[in-house]
């Protein structure tokens, strides 16, 4: 079974031009009068040409003409500004030719190199972009390169990009912890679980500092919960508590794993007590409205979401909490505002309030309103434009439109064809609408762009597997997804499915059985149904068809198989 992708946003300041101004007038002020440098007409025309692409939205032009000026100028300000420009507009070679020319005449600045390697990686030039990260470290420290990484790539690039550079830097220093727990954290983020345990695992037999074992132990908890096993991973979390019981950061991690795992009134109770000591904490404001929302208490919620609004931080997120209480208490205007707020103030949750926005046009429906939201977004918030397009196709995917989810994609690859999530997800739809072909190319060309990925492998393997006799290919391909990422359900299905297809019943029943204990999802149960009633055991096929049924009623496949297998 492939696996999907659920990206996540990723944070980028964005300096406006007025800023820019400012602060290049700023600059001009604090200067002596005899010391003010005097533009040549050459760059004052190019700051027009700059002033009147902005206004006309070509942001390439704009970035361009500012590039013009800085050379002209030697002015790294301007160089800083045209590096922005063409990033926020994802015009990645633009930017990457800017910020070569910033780093140039500031050589010191690093947020240049920042820009340098960000570019690179997202322009594919992996070897370039670690030796520029490489050049801003410590030598023999990464550690602290992992910290970079965490904070700067993970948020900013597409997730397939997260896994190929976290593994890189990997490679780079094999027997360090930090690249390990790097790999860990960017496999958490991005579902594959197994990897993101197993690094934990590996980290945990090491001898680390107390703060760093601390972090490790907080990643095994975390990935035990998310991968299907809260009882072990809520015990890990415990326990670690217990060892710092004074860490706050601990009790908050234990207390987002009780509301992941469905313990509302633990999670309030503990965030209670942990609020006697940490009266003024922004992390227990939040743990408290998220937990009276489970529980069936948005008032008090907002209550506590107003609180954090008004410590002046987390402000975006505060904003769209209070979104999701106003529409729990129908009040659609004012959710429609507090969506609205939290875009405008941080681009990393344009995706999220864009989705939101769009359920409230349309009322729970696919209507041409609700999805003119996602257009929209997508045109004012370029740098998650591909996020927005990748949450559309899901959402219509939702309504059962598989064939316009692949036309949304379709027009994603167009207007971005370098980045590897929309081709993921583009190849996984292709597939699922009947035809393949274009999916399996799109596949085979990201399996040798990205040879270490485990859904690529994965989803490759599958099709071939569903599709073709090419079983042994597919084993193959199957086997790689499962070394790279270990007891991850998807890939333990897919391999399944290989057993099953060629009549290793009792192989496949027990790799159903070891996905379905963590994957409870249609496709899942339906294999795992199918091997169960090939080994005999019918009765408990139709009793797993029959419950998975009653959470998807509207699977097709799961409705075939019951009419097809039981006459009901």
């Amino acid at each position: 079974m492939p696996v999907m992708i659920r990206r996540r946003p990723r944070r980028l300041r964005r300096v406006g031009l007025s800023c820019a101004v400012v602060f290049f007038l700023a600059l001009l002020w604090g200067a002596p009068l005899s010391a003010a440098p005097v533009l040549p007409d050459g760059v004052l025309s190019a700051l027009g040409r700059a002033a009147r692409a902005a206004a006309g939205g070509h942001s390439r032009a704009e970035a361009r003409a500012l590039i013009v000026a800085a050379e002209e100028s030697a002015n790294p300000v301007l160089a800083s500004r045209a590096t922005l420009v063409a990033y926020a507009h994802r015009r990645l070679r633009t930017a990457h030719t800017a910020a070569l020319l910033w780093q140039t005449l500031a050589p010191h600045d690093p947020q240049a190199v920042s820009f340098l390697f960000l570019t690179d990686f997202a322009l594919g030039r992996d070897r370039q972009g670690l030796r520029r990260m490489a050049e801003l470290l410590p030598p023999g420290t990464p550690w602290i390169g992992e910290q970079m990484m965490s904070t700067l790539l993970i948020r900013r690039l597409p997730h397939i990009l997260d896994l190929r550079v976290a593994q890189l830097w990997r490679r780079r220093h094999p027997h360090a912890a930090g690249p390990r727990y790097l790999l860990g954290l960017v496999a958490l983020r991005v579902g594959m679980t197994g990897t993101a345990l197993l690094m934990a695992h590996d980290l945990d037999a090491r001898k680390l500092p107390l703060d760093r074992r601390l972090r490790v132990g907080e990643l095994a908890s975390q990935a035990l919960v998310y991968g299907g096993r809260p009882r072990r991973g809520l015990k890990e979390a415990k326990s670690l508590l217990r060892a710092q019981p004074k860490s706050l950061p601990l009790a908050v991690n234990l207390i987002s794993l009780e509301l992941v795992s469905g313990h509302a009134r633990t999670a309030h109770a503990l965030a209670v007590q942990w609020r006697r000591t940490h009266p003024h904490d922004r992390a227990l404001f939040l743990a408290l409205a998220l937990a009276d929302l489970h529980r069936h208490q948005p008032r008090r919620a907002r209550r506590w979401l107003t609180r954090l609004l008004e410590t002046g931080r987390a402000q975006s997120l505060a904003a769209f909490n209070i979104g999701r209480v106003e529409m729990r208490l129908h009040y659609p205007r004012r959710a429609r505002f507090w969506f609205r707020w939290a875009a405008d103030r941080a681009e990393r949750d344009a995706p999220g309030a864009a989705l939101a926005l769009a359920r409230l046009t349309g009322g729970g429906k696919d209507v041409p309103a609700a999805r003119a939201v996602f257009r929209r977004y997508a045109s004012r918030v370029p740098l998650q434009a591909p996020a927005i397009l990748l949450l559309e196709a899901r959402w219509l995917g939702g309504f059962h439109h598989p064939h316009a989810a692949d036309r949304v994609l379709l027009h994603a690859q167009t207007l971005f064809p370098d980045d590897p999530d929309v081709m993921y997800a583009l190849a996984l739809t292709d597939m699922r609408v009947g035809r393949g072909a274009l999916g399996y190319r799109l596949l085979r060309t990201m399996s040798h762009r990205y040879p270490d990925n485990a859904w690529i492998l994965n989803a490759e393997g599958y099709y071939l597997a569903r599709r073709t006799g090419r079983l042994s290919r597919a084993a193959r391909d199957i086997d790689r997804a499962l070394a790279l990422d270990p007891g991850d359900p998807p890939v333990l299905d897919s391999r399944g499915w290989v057993s099953y297809r060629r009549g290793h019943y009792r192989r496949a029943l027990a790799l159903f059985r070891r996905a379905y204990a963590h994957d409870r999802s249609p496709t899942v149960a339906l294999h795992y149904g199918l091997a169960l009633w090939h080994a005999g055991q019918k009765t408990r096929a139709r009793g797993l068809w029959s419950r998975a049924y009653k959470r998807y009623p509207h699977d097709h496949a799961l409705a075939e198989a019951l009419a097809r297998h039981t006459g009901s």
